[in-house]
């Protein structure tokens, strides 16, 4: 009789608490469906917990716009609450990621705690996918069959893969649990778990393996959608551990009529009736496995030195597009190839598309017929985001070091990427905690290929192109932040650069400079002009370059210099008196500058 008593006390603990989390889970759908921000800050425990929440819903289209789940915490993981809520949607590829934040007990209640982070994850990593996928046109769906090996971590808790809310689970042998809007469900021991885009073995001694079985309709955003003459599954589609990077090996099944596109080599390809199944193996480690189909046009097509160059489009065609497209895209293999070292596959290819915007795919890109002309940035995503991979979970690093190789190196600046960077001085978010690239006024491309520049004055451009080719060597496969670019520059620097991701990369508020005295005097040769610069708006003084510029009528004579203290003084010489004197920041330092009254000086 002893433990039926103690299960009835169990019960009478356990149940009004399961009740008490529905009606907070009802509180939460509320909050969240009223699409008010006030009522959503009433909800978390503490006021900076929804930060990233209210950043996510405002890039997809409001709170109202988000779902909401919640669900007993899963097996190992009770450290970390009770109960966990989901705020979920469709997340596009790169982008945001769905929030899952602990539920605590407070004397008001139930409230939301800290976000249970994304890559939290207790040693656990995906090593290899093996999959097969079938494309279904006609029902606007992809259904997907993903074996995983993992590398082993925390035994004691359940990985938290991550899927993208679209697509539902199927099993014949383990329970699927659904945690929906209505109610939350209490998992058995070898359920599948969905909440959200949660994916969750519900298991006490978790495997080095595992078989999912799902599938998705893919018709309601203008990224990924499966109609009748095109595929484009990219976004959140293979379970994912943080996002880390993994061997991926491809089996695809379409329509016989359509061009369909893996990551990696080609394998095989076999055409029975309608139906045709392509092979795609991809050994290079990465993040972001897509599958890119449909009634594609081989346009244009040219090989070099046993590479083979390829422009798909879809109907109707431009020739002369695909022709210039072709010529760039050649032209970019063959200065990456000479700066950077060899594409990591056998030649590279160009897909076309009427509304997807753009992704890197490292053998290959797919862009929206109107910017087809970014082909060779792209293209630098084979090394800076492929052979180096990047999760976009802390930063989008390879956005920045991409945008420098490609407009800075090869195309000097002609897209004016390193004038883009002044917009971003009132961006006051570092770019180590950048992980969306569009995001933040886009200052992950325009700030990042900035700094790469500015790096050029402290270390040299050739000290800067060997860093690159460095890091390509030595983070193959592995997950990259910023922070892990810093050794690679050093090495070559031969000094510490701590202080440049300090000011820089690191951190996001920027000095303000201006010249507050000036005094010119006649010396045997011309003029001498003193200068003193201040420097105000930091804590403490950065160190920086930039040009004094003295402007004499229409001509200007200009002289780089150094700044290490929070006031200093400079000289410039000229052959005429100054009438104007200007601090030029660019390329070297990002400041605000204020301007200089040329009355304000003094002669003797």
């Amino acid at each position: 009789m002893i433990l039926p008593i103690l299960a009835l006390k169990f019960a009478k603990i356990e149940l009004p608490r399961m009740r008490a989390a529905d009606q907070f889970l009802a509180k939460v759908v509320e909050a969240t469906d009223s699409g008010q921000k006030s009522q959503i800050e009433a909800l978390f425990d503490r006021p900076f917990y929804d930060k990233y929440l209210l950043e996510m819903a405002g890039r997809n289209g409001g709170l109202g716009k988000l779902k909401v789940a919640m669900l007993p915490a899963p097996p190992g993981w009770t450290n970390r609450g009770s109960y966990w809520v989901v705020f979920h949607t469709f997340e596009d590829i790169e982008q945001d990621h769905d929030p899952v934040f602990q539920v605590v007990s407070t004397e008001n209640g139930f409230k939301i705690g800290p976000e249970i982070l994304e890559n939290d994850l207790d040693g656990w990593k995906i090593k290899s996918v093996s999959y097969n996928a079938r494309i279904h046109p006609n029902a606007h769906s992809v259904s997907v069959a993903a074996h995983l090996d993992l590398s082993v971590g925390d035994v004691s808790r359940a990985p938290l893969f991550r899927l993208n809310d679209v697509y539902q689970m199927q099993s014949d042998t383990s329970p699927i649990v659904v945690e929906d809007e209505t109610h939350m469900t209490t998992p058995t021991e070898g359920s599948i778990v969905r909440a959200g885009s949660l994916l969750i073995p519900w298991v006490s001694n978790p495997k080095s393996s595992y078989d999912f079985v799902y599938s998705g309709v893919l018709q309601h955003t203008v990224q990924d959608v499966v109609n009748d003459h095109e595929a484009y599954v990219t976004a959140w589609w293979i379970p994912s551990l943080g996002r880390l990077p993994f061997t991926v090996k491809a089996r695809i099944n379409g329509p016989a009529a359509w061009h369909i596109r893996g990551e990696g080599n080609l394998v095989s390809s076999k055409v029975e009736g309608a139906n045709q199944t392509v092979v795609y193996d991809c050994p290079l480690a990465i993040s972001y496995p897509k599958i890119i189909g449909g009634l594609y046009n081989l346009e244009a097509s040219k090989s070099v030195n046993g590479q083979v160059f390829n422009i798909w489009q879809l109907d109707p065609v431009d020739k002369a597009r695909a022709n210039t497209d072709l010529t760039n895209e050649v032209n970019a293999a063959a200065f990456y190839e000479k700066t950077l070292g060899p594409l990591p596959f056998n030649g590279y290819e160009c897909y076309d598309s009427d509304e997807y915007y753009g992704i890197e795919s490292y053998s290959h890109t797919l862009l929206n017929k109107t910017v087809t002309h970014f082909i060779s940035h792209e293209m630098g995503h084979s090394y800076f985001g492929g052979i180096v991979p990047c999760a976009y979970v802390q930063d989008c690093w390879n956005e920045g070091v991409t945008q420098y190789i490609d407009s800075v190196v090869d195309l000097k600046d002609a897209d004016h990427s390193l004038e883009n960077a002044s917009d971003t001085l009132t961006v006051n978010v570092p770019l180590t905690k950048m992980p969306v690239a569009w995001g933040n006024n886009n200052a992950s491309y325009w700030r990042g290929c900035y700094v790469m520049k500015m790096l050029e004055s402290v270390m040299g451009p050739e000290n800067v192109l060997q860093s690159l080719r460095d890091l390509i060597k030595g983070q193959v496969g592995k997950d990259t932040t910023w922070d892990s670019l810093r050794p690679y520059f050093e090495n070559n620097a031969g000094r510490s650069l701590q202080w440049f991701w300090n000011q820089w990369i690191d951190h996001a508020t920027f000095p303000t400079l201006q010249i507050i005295d000036a005094k010119t005097k006649k010396v045997q040769q011309g003029y001498e002009t003193s200068v003193v610069i201040q420097q105000s708006g930091t804590l403490s003084p950065f160190l920086m370059k930039f040009k004094l510029v003295a402007s004499i009528g229409g001509t200007k004579v200009s002289k780089v210099v150094d700044m290490t203290a929070p006031q200093q003084g400079y000289t410039i010489e000229t052959d005429d008196q100054p009438t104007d004197l200007q601090i030029d920041i660019f390329p070297y330092t990002l400041a605000k500058v204020l301007p200089y009254k040329a009355a304000d000086s003094a002669s003797e």
